[in-house]
């Protein structure tokens, strides 16, 4: 059975979370960290949300969003 339809509230708090195939690594070095967070900010400033916390671990990171007036599904496809 399919979950429901995730619903979008605008001020919303959303747990994002990503693991890599397998449990892979997603993050070899402190470059790879970089890199990520550089590639993050850059795609960040189009849209309306904040960061309020995030955790990049070798095979996967999470991030606590607070959602402004773009849905989460268009910030994560971006």
């Amino acid at each position: 059975m399919a979950r429901s339809k995730r619903l979008f509230y605008n001020g919303g708090i959303y747990h994002v979370i990503n693991r890599g195939n397998r449990h892979r690594n997603l993050f070899l070095n402190e470059e790879d960290y970089e890199i990520f967070l550089s590639l993050f900010s850059r795609y960040h400033e189009p849209y309306d949300f904040k960061v309020i916390s995030y955790c990049l671990m070798t095979n996967h990171f999470h991030f606590l969003i607070e959602m402004g007036s773009v849905s989460l599904s268009l910030i994560i496809d971006y």
